[in-house]
Order: structure tokens, then sequence, then C-alpha cells
């Protein structure tokens, strides 16, 4: 791997400040709890920050200071409108989340909270953070922003972990400076990363354990990176079920190492890497041995049904379901956007990801396994969906955010398509920008726009800000963030262009290291 250049470091730098800013902006935009599941994940902080309990999957009840807070914040339900701006702004001095669940408090209703059915690692971390640092004498609009901001932060390694795997495939060193820019042209990646979701913490160690992974599937079968590669995915593990999709992404690197480091040596990595991931396997052991499955519904079952549909219904709502859900599903996904829309930003990411996996044919067997990343999640969800219409007759669980385990093998993948259009590649941060501006300006109008009437899109911006302490400030000062980012990316980029090949070179075999 070549080195890095100061330019290209400057680039990394940038992507990662713009996603910062961006990431900012949208945990604003959206009103509090106005996001899949939110009030569920921070009930459960909340639960574990108090009284350190984790109750069985379907046993655990909403936390009563979240469902006492759910009046000062104005929410109505996971998928009604959104409050008109007259009435965004909080009722005044609303009490501290410690005070919401005081004993002598009202209890509006006791939901359940499905959240319990998924590892604690993501919680954990949250509420240790409650805990040290006292965010729970907040109230609960300034609480669920710091879970927010909190959340995004552990996306923020992901333009430089797209970046390190670019540069290991040997793609030139002006697309693996893009590739770090290009997450935050997904919007709902950046939705949903920027809302109290488990999503965030997943994509993070799915997208370490991909960095380590595919060196591991180019030759590099050293034991320190077996147990690094074991390591990252034991965090995947302790996080969200779609991580054992990981198991066999280890098993199937190392047998492409096989040609490169030969049988011995690539077998006994396996073998290590696989048994670094029982820290993260033990859960799963754990929900068998109690429960007889690996992972036992957190909610209310739905009912089976004696007449199903045709299956071409289930295929069809699940498509569109799924499309929509990966691109740009707003709030609980209770906007829908055209099906012509996100059908094309759909075909326009598989032309993307065939062409960059055509262009990284000389390391097909690490392009694969990258692939594995988000096409074994993927595969979960169509089985998961499939099973509960086999039952219920309903289309559940198409959600396309979960593929967001595979951020940065998508991003990669697709970045290499541009290793032969060196024109666009120094454009790209101006064009990620305005795509995530437009999406910012979508979250908006999704959010804040009155129900009746039209107002400007600075009207909006102030319904947005009346949420919080500092008004329109944050949302002002990030803006300003993600603008100096971008224009600092594109010089930078540019002198990277300059100093790089014009065309993408074949990639030089690696010599085999010594284990």
């Amino acid at each position: 791997m070549a080195a890095v250049t100061n330019a290209e470091r400057v680039v990394v730098v940038a992507a990662t400040v713009a996603l910062a800013g961006l990431l900012t902006m949208w945990a604003v935009v959206a009103p509090t709890y106005r996001a899949s599941d939110e009030p569920m994940h921070v009930s459960t902080t909340m639960r574990l920050a108090e009284s350190g309990r984790y109750p069985a999957p379907g046993r655990a009840l909403m936390d009563p200071s979240v469902l006492a807070s759910f009046r000062w914040v104005d929410y109505f339900g996971a998928t009604g409108r959104a409050p008109k701006p007259e009435r965004g702004a909080p009722l005044a001095h609303p009490p501290s989340m410690v005070a919401l669940g005081a004993p002598d408090a009202p209890r509006p209703r006791t939901d359940v909270d499905q959240m319990t059915q998924h590892p604690p690692a993501y919680y954990l971390v949250l509420a240790g953070a409650v805990r040290a640092l006292r965010l729970d004498a907040l109230g609960p609009t300034d609480l669920v922003l710091a879970l927010r901001l909190l959340t995004a932060l552990m996306l923020l390694p992901v333009p430089w972990l797209c970046n390190r795997v670019a540069r290991r495939l040997g793609l030139p060193a002006r697309v693996a400076g893009a590739a770090a820019f290009v997450p935050a042209a997904w919007m709902q990646l950046l939705h949903s990363s920027s809302t109290v979701n488990n999503g965030a913490l997943l994509a993070l160690a799915t997208g370490v354990a991909t960095a380590a992974v595919v060196p591991a599937a180019l030759g590099d079968v050293r034991l320190r990176r077996a147990v690094g590669v074991g390591l990252a995915v034991s965090v995947a593990l302790l996080t969200k079920g779609f991580a054992l999709a990981l198991l066999p992404v280890i098993v199937i690197a190392y047998l492409v190492a096989i040609r490169r480091a030969g049988l011995w040596r690539s077998l006994r990595a396996m073998v290590v890497a696989l048994l670094a991931t029982l820290p993260g396997l033990w859960w799963w052991a754990l929900n068998v041995v109690r429960y007889g499955t690996v992972q036992p519904q957190g909610g209310t079952a739905t009912p089976p049904v004696a007449d199903l549909p045709p299956l071409s219904t289930w295929a069809h709502d699940f498509t569109l379901t799924w499309m929509r859900t990966l691109w740009i599903a707003l709030g609980w996904a209770e906007n829908r956007p055209p099906a012509r829309l996100t059908t094309g930003l759909t075909v326009l990411a598989a032309v993307l990801l065939l062409a960059g996996t055509w262009a990284l044919r000389r390391r097909l067997g690490a392009a694969v396994v990258m692939h594995l990343t988000w096409l074994g999640p993927l595969a979960i969800v169509v089985l998961g969906s499939y099973r509960e219409f086999e039952s219920s007759g309903t289309t559940r669980a198409a959600q396309g955010r979960y593929v967001q385990t595979g951020v940065v093998a998508l991003v990669v993948v697709a970045t290499a398509a541009l290793a032969r259009l060196p024109r666009l590649v120094p454009a790209l941060p101006v064009l990620v920008a305005g795509l995530a501006g437009g999406g910012l300006v979508f979250g908006l109008d999704h959010f804040w726009a009155p129900e009746a009437g039209h107002d400007p899109l600075w009207g909006r911006v102030l319904a947005a800000g009346s949420w919080l302490p500092g008004g329109t400030t944050p949302l002002i000062v990030a803006a300003a963030v993600t603008v100096v980012a971008t224009v600092v990316a594109t010089a930078a980029l540019r002198a990277v262009t300059s100093s790089a090949p014009t065309s993408s070179p074949e990639p030089r075999p690696e010599p085999v290291p010594v284990g």
C-alpha cells in the first residue's frame, strides 16, 4: 500500500468534519422521539443507567421517565404528523428525567419495550455516559439531543475506514480520498445515525471488521490481524443480530487467502479469528440455552391468519418498502416518496456496485468478501420478513437501512467505479455536500412544514431551532463547518489528483507477510 500523502490526510479529516456537521444538523432537524424506535432505545438506556436492569425479551416495560416525557415534547405517536412549527417549542421549564421518573410521577401507560431482544453493548455505552455526565439531570429534549450526538460520534471513523480499505485495495489516491466523502451522500445513513439508534455502533463495528478482514483476504494472515478481525466482529455481535452474518465472512475471507498465504497459515488465522469472536457469541448462545432460539421475540407477535395473500403481494410490498427505507424514510418511516425515485436510486447504486466490482476484478476475492458484509444482513431481512408473511400475511421488517452494516464495503466498491473518471473525482465533495444539503431541506420540509399554507425555508429552520436551548445557532454553526470542510476537501483532493496517475493502475501483488 502506497504511503498516504498530506493532501490525502487533509481530505479524510475534512470529510470527517463535514460528516460531523451533517450529523449534527440531522440530530436537530428530527423532533424528539420522531425516529424509528427512538423512545424504546432511550427507555432501555435510561433503565440501564438508573437500575442496571436488562429484563428478558418481552418482559421489559417502557421506562417511566420516558413515558412521562412524551407530553413535554409534544410527541403524539410513531406515525402522526410532526407538530406544527407554532407548537414546536417545548412547555416552559420541563422537569429533568430524574424528576419525571420519580415514584410519585404519573404513568401514562405501560408499553412494552422490545429493545432487550438486542444485545446490550450500545445501551451500555449510552448508559455509561448518562451516569458519568449526569445527563439524567437534563430535560427530555436536551437528553435526547445529547444521546443523539453521542450516537453520531460513533459514525465519525467511517470516512477514515473507507479511505483505508480503498488504499489497501490498490485504488488511486484520488479515488481513496473521494471514498472518505461518499458516506455523507447517504441520506438514510445520516438520519438514522443521528438519532438514538443502535445501528450506528453496528455500522462502526462492522466497518472496522471490514477494514480488518479485507487485508486478510488479500493474504495478510498474521495472527494479530486475525485477533483484530474477531474482536471487531465480537463488538458487532454484542450490538445487533445482523452481525451473525459476519461469521461466514470470516471463513470465506481466510479461504480466499489460501491462494496467497498457503493452506496451513490461512486456516490457523481463521481459527484464531473465530475464537476471538467468542466474547460476542456468548449472548446468542445464552439465548439458545434459555429460550430455545437465537433471538426471541421482543414485543407482541402478530397473530397468524388462515388465508394468506399471494406471494407476489409480499414480494411487491417488500421491494418497495425496502427501497424506500434504504434511501429516504424519515421519522418512523411515515413518509412516502415516489416509487420511481427510490427505484431509480437503487438502480443507480446497483450500476455503481457492478462497475466497481469490475474495477476490482484483479482482487475479486476481496470484493466478494466486502459484498458479503451487506448481502448477509439482507438475506436475514428477507428471510425474517418472509417468515412473518407466512404466519400473519403482513409485510414487516422490510428495512433497507439494515444493510448499513456494509457501509464501508458499499462505499468503497461504488467509489471504485470512479477510478476511470478522474475529472469527476475532484468535484465529488461539492456534489456530495449538495446532495446532503438537499436531503436536509427535505427533512425540514417533512418535519417542520406547517400543515396549512407555505413558509420560506428559513421559517422551517427557525421552527426546528425552537426545540433547542441555543435556538438556530447549532444549525448555523454546523452548516458553516460543513461548507468550510467541503471547500478544504475539494482543494486538497485537487492536490491529490495533480500528483496521482490519471487512470487506475493494476494492483501489484503484495508480499506474503510472516505470521
